[in-house]
């Protein structure tokens, strides 16, 4: 279990606790303002080192994992080895039958996934998001173009 360390300059627990379970634009709007969210709290990972939040530490995680991913991209992220890696990691879902028997509806959906995954990965990555490192991309649009 990660621990949490609060010991560095003007922590607040409150602010912090306000950040758990708050939508994406609250906390990006405190992430601006506190202390808490430009770096001083870092969490212990696996490796018992303390990492910071940020993409490069997230990102860390997809490629320590890569190679337990299973073909389904079926893998835990959460507190994964590494130095760098960031313990609380997750990926974004997306089920998508494998079959799609409506034409138009298989075409915008293959559309669609083939846009996030490449100019979404852009725009992610503009609004401070966590892109997938290249290696696991590859992966991901191959199985894109042979959804059927």
């Amino acid at each position: 279990m990660p621990s949490v360390i609060s010991q560095k300059r003007n922590f607040n627990p409150k602010i912090f606790l306000a950040t758990i379970g708050a939508g994406r634009r609250r906390v990006s709007a405190i992430k601006k303002t506190t202390i808490y969210a430009q770096g001083s709290a870092q969490i212990r990972n696996a490796a018992g080192e303390f990492a910071k939040p940020s993409t490069k530490s997230i990102r860390s995680v997809a490629l320590e994992m890569e190679s337990r991913m299973a073909a389904d991209f079926r893998v835990s992220l959460t507190n994964a080895p590494g130095k760098e890696s960031y313990p609380i990691v997750s990926f974004t879902w997306f089920y998508v039958a494998v079959h799609l028997q409506d034409l138009q509806r298989r075409l915008a959906v293959k559309e669609y996934l083939s846009w996030l995954y490449v100019s979404g990965q852009e725009i992610a990555q503009g609004q401070g998001y966590a892109t997938l490192p290249p290696s696991v991309l590859q992966k991901v649009r191959a199985r894109v173009v042979a959804l059927r």
